[in-house]
């Protein structure tokens, strides 16, 4: 994949939310998930800017835990459940 290709993928993969000290960072990429974790399972990761970053996982559960050096790994259902837990997680981030 050409340089230009992958950066554009990138962008499109990895989003950022928020303004000033309220951002914060969604990983669905798992190239940039394995990066940022060190795990590669069937996860999303979300950074904030100011806190700890959280990483929900749908498969191998104990797996994200063993190999990522994130200490809150949160288990979910499917994909979709976790996009409802993110939901409430963005609402008591910066509240």
């Amino acid at each position: 994949m050409e340089d230009g290709a992958y950066a554009q993928t990138n962008r499109e993969t990895s989003k950022s939310y928020g303004h000033g000290t309220d951002r914060y960072f969604i990983l669905i990429d798992p190239i940039n998930q394995y990066y940022f974790s060190g795990s590669a399972q069937h996860q999303i990761m979300v950074i904030p800017i100011e806190k700890d970053p959280v990483l929900w996982v749908v498969l191998s559960f104990e797996r994200a835990q063993s190999d990522s050096w994130v200490t809150d790994v949160r288990e979910a259902s499917s994909l979709s459940n976790i996009f409802k837990l993110m939901a409430d997680y963005r609402q008591n981030l910066f509240f």
